[in-house]
């Protein structure tokens, strides 16, 4: 496995939240951002205006992430955690995130 991306329905209809996990090898390659850029994708076509993580106050990544996918992130804490609230409005993923990783391993 080198990424794993989750969309998850929550309790209110026009926010699901997402999890991002790639394997260390793979950081830094842009597999993160072509996967929240599909995630984002998915996110708009199925209604949704809200896009939800929760991660340690520390971590900065998935706005970084977020940014990189023309993706607008804004952030609060919350019960002791960061919460990051991403906007799935943006640049569209024109590829599949399979092809778009082919072409960066070129």
């Amino acid at each position: 496995m080198v990424a794993l991306g989750q969309l998850i329905q929550t309790g209110t209809p026009d926010s699901a939240e997402i999890s991002l996990l790639v394997e260390d090898a793979w950081q830094h390659r842009g597999v993160g951002t072509a996967l929240l850029g599909a995630l984002a994708s998915e996110a708009r076509a199925a209604g949704y205006s809200e896009l939800v993580a929760w991660c340690l106050p520390s971590e900065s990544a998935l706005v970084r992430t977020a940014a990189r996918a023309g993706l607008e992130a804004t952030t609060r804490r919350e019960d002791g955690l960061l919460r990051v609230s991403i906007a799935p409005r943006g640049r569209a993923l024109k590829a599949p995130v399979a092809t778009v990783m082919a072409e960066k391993s070129r």
